[in-house]
């Protein structure tokens, strides 16, 4: 069987050493070998339906292949080595090693994953983890911006505590805005703190927005931030600044299949990404919903937390 090792071009875990032992691990374990490029255009075509894509990274490799992926079989066996690791800690893949976790592989359930779909904006389609707006995605594009650079790529603990900070910061600082916006043609209008549309339980510096998120159930839980429950995520934010972190949220979740937002100004983040500058426009109508393709992870059978809808191993 064959593991091809992704490549991401923009991550720190990606270096030549790192990937030199995942190549070495992954041949013990008996997998024929190859490494493809995030920066390839071309690396996904030709993948056979028993491949196994390994998204060796954090939640940005691993988006960034699940994109590629949409609606193909091969599957995505995921090795957790960013920061935040949302995606991992959702499906139960952390306090395993390496080894560990490719071992895992051979006896793994095959997990279909939905991906959301956004149109309004320019730049990608396809998302795994969340798609918000309002005061997550303006402080993610603060921190993504050049002369943040030192926050923007430290990789540490530190980042995630440096993160929720500035955050609760800003929530202190922030006014709500007007939303004009359905969930499955129900009117959810108001004035908002934030609004995000969650595939899984968590997002950004692990934070437990949603914690009933199930990544294959076809839906999307959103949540909605209105000022009365603002103090309520200071809160959360506060517990997790102060080690607190395992009681999740406590806020408004409606769950549905297709989000409309309307005039939204601002700023948008699709999983960990902010939109280049010309994408954030108030004169738009957003389009998030749960997308008619899926992406098929490999999960070991007794470390899913959050469950995901099945395939027979194999399938």
């Amino acid at each position: 069987m064959r593991a091809i090792l992704i490549h991401n071009p923009d991550a720190a875990s990606g270096t030549a050493a790192g990937e030199t032992a995942v190549l070495a691990l992954l041949r013990d374990a008996g997998y024929d070998t190859a490494i493809g490029s995030l920066g390839d255009q071309n690396w996904e075509k030709g993948l056979a339906a028993d491949d196994i894509v390994v998204a060796s990274g954090g939640d940005g490799t691993i988006s960034k292949v699940a994109g590629r992926l949409a609606g193909q079989p091969a599957a995505i066996a995921i090795l957790p080595r960013g920061t935040a690791n949302n995606v991992a800690r959702s499906l139960g893949l952390l306090g395993m090693s390496l080894a560990q976790l490719i071992e895992s592989w051979a006896t793994a359930d095959r997990c279909r994953v939905d991906l959301g779909r956004i149109s309004g904006i320019r730049g990608p389609e396809y998302f795994l983890e969340g798609v918000g707006v309002g005061l997550y995605a303006d402080i993610m594009a603060r921190l993504n911006a050049t002369d943040n650079a030192g926050i923007a790529h430290l990789e540490t603990p530190d980042k995630l505590l440096e993160m929720i900070a500035i955050l609760r910061h800003g929530l202190q600082e922030r006014a709500p805005v007007p939303i004009h916006g359905t969930l499955d043609e129900r009117d959810i209008s108001g004035d908002y703190l934030l609004i995000e549309a969650l595939n899984f339980p968590f997002i950004g510096p692990n934070l437990k927005l949603a914690p009933q998120a199930d990544p294959g159930d076809g839906q999307l839980d959103v949540v909605l931030v209105p000022e009365t429950a603002r103090s309520a995520l200071d809160v959360y934010l506060a517990r997790c600044l102060s080690g607190a972190a395992d009681v999740p949220a406590d806020l408004p979740v409606l769950r549905g299949r297709r989000l409309q937002l309307h005039g939204v100004g601002g700023c948008i983040h699709l999983d960990g990404i902010t939109p280049a500058a010309g994408t954030c426009s108030g004169s738009g109508i957003l389009r998030i919903e749960v997308s008619d393709r899926h992406v098929t992870l490999l999960v070991p059978s007794d470390g899913i937390p959050t469950t995901p809808r099945r395939q027979p191993t194999g399938a």
